[in-house]
């Protein structure tokens, strides 16, 4: 996805949405840096904070559907 675009998935009451991986461009520039938002009922969570060139472990997080 570019910068700034976002992806809306619709999902069932009850249903959970499972993210398995995320990302920066194999050219992303040196340092910089992405913060991965779901948003859910007007209310924004931040689930991941990429930065280039550093390994992370994820938490991990259930969003369910409302």
């Amino acid at each position: 996805m570019a910068p700034g675009q976002s992806k809306k998935v619709e999902t069932p009451a009850g249903e959970l949405v499972h993210l398995s991986q995320a990302c920066l461009a194999p050219d992303a520039a040196k340092g910089s840096t992405s913060t991965l938002f779901v948003e859910q009922g007007g209310k924004s969570l931040a689930v991941a904070s990429l930065r280039e060139g550093a390994t992370f472990r994820a938490a991990e997080t259930d969003v369910g559907a409302e």
